[in-house]
């Protein structure tokens, strides 16, 4: 565990060789989900990436990454995404007129946030290729560059044993 506390850069991405099987069931903690996604053909020795997201939406920053290896390079991708989404309401001035809610307001963002950004998220990985998104709808709180905020032994934000175990499991 000191090892995912220590290595913030972790929840940005990791890109690995050994990520999740051709279909071998995983055994995850409670309270993550997975959604499987139609995806490209998969062919032995392309690529396998698992990307770790704080955010939904945060996967968009290697979209081209992705997408070159599920369709050129024949790989697989998948995504984890740590938290719901849901302190995104500051940020959602635009979205107000597209959802007709008033998102920016923090009652009703919280509230339909985690919703909204899960469904645009597997509609853009549907796009990039991605096989799963595994969700562990960890509480969004707010922005911060402080990743002790977050990580430090003792902050109680994240369950951090569970996302561990998550992604230990994922990979």
């Amino acid at each position: 565990m000191g090892s995912l506390r220590n290595a913030a850069a972790l929840f940005l991405v990791l890109l690995s060789g050994a990520c999740t099987g051709t279909g071998a069931r995983i055994a995850l903690p409670a309270g993550v989900s997975c959604e499987t996604l139609d995806s490209p053909v998969v062919r032995p020795g392309g690529p396998r990436i698992l990307v770790v997201v704080a955010h939904p939406d945060d996967e968009i920053a290697f979209a081209g990454a992705l997408y070159k290896a599920t369709t050129h390079l024949h790989g697989r991708a998948d995504v984890a995404v740590i938290t719901n989404g849901e302190g995104g309401y500051k940020y959602s001035t635009l979205a107000e007129r597209v959802y007709g809610l008033p998102l920016t307001d923090e009652a009703v963002g919280r509230a339909h946030l985690p919703a909204i950004r899960r469904r645009e998220l597997a509609a853009g990985c549907r796009w990039l290729g991605v096989s799963r998104i595994y969700f562990l709808d960890e509480q969004d709180q707010h922005y911060t560059r402080d990743e002790g905020e977050m990580l430090r032994p003792g902050a109680d934000v994240w369950d951090l044993e569970r996302v561990e175990t998550a992604l230990r499991a994922l990979l």
